[in-house]
């Protein structure tokens, strides 16, 4: 399996910790440096060590990213293993354009990521690119609306807690709030502390 490490701007945080989430769990192993770097260890150290270990690194470009030391020693540093390009050890996302791109950057083919429907409708071919197998992330409602009853609510008849329902006392509440099982009994735990 392809190990990819992550370089990045710290301003361009948000955008890579939803790339290394959506990748981690589409089974690519990444290095980012906010997840993969212990407490107290030697940041250089485990820098140097991240991208020694990496066969990709993922260069998300942006005016910050051309402007950052740090990416500039990750990016060097990369190059060592691989400096005619034809592992294709670095590919860049193109994150937020950028006129200033160092000129090893400039020959690469970029996939463009500037917006969140661009990123969107890449992330697959990202993901099968590292190595990974794309999977949906759950539909979930938007802020200030519940989700539709069927997604939350179980049938009344299959909540063992909530004998006092019946088919047709479910039917009339709407919403589903009848199929909310509450639980009278008192555990042994509460029983014991009493």
């Amino acid at each position: 399996m392809k190990k990819v490490f992550l370089s990045y701007s710290r301003k361009d945080q948000a955008f890579v910790e939803e790339l290394y989430r959506r990748l981690t769990r589409d089974g690519v192993e990444c290095f980012f440096d906010k997840k993969s770097i212990k407490w107290g260890a030697n940041f250089v150290l485990a820098l140097e060590k991240g991208i020694d270990d990496c066969e990709i690194v993922v260069a998300v470009l942006s005016p910050d990213f051309c402007k950052s030391e740090w990416a500039n020693v990750e990016r060097t540093a990369a190059m060592v293993k691989d400096p005619a390009a034809l592992r294709r050890r670095i590919r860049p996302l193109l994150r937020r354009p950028c006129d200033d791109l160092p000129p090893f950057l400039q020959t690469a083919n970029h996939i463009d990521v500037t917006t969140e429907t661009l990123f969107n409708k890449e992330y697959p071919r990202i993901c099968r690119d590292l190595g990974g197998s794309p999977s949906e992330d759950p539909i979930l409602p938007k802020r200030g609306q519940l989700p539709p009853p069927s997604s939350i609510c179980r049938p009344a008849a299959a909540c063992p807690t909530a004998p006092w329902e019946t088919a047709s006392s479910a039917a009339r509440m709407p919403f589903g709030i009848s199929t909310i099982c509450f639980s009278t009994r008192t555990s042994p735990l509460s029983r014991a502390s009493a």
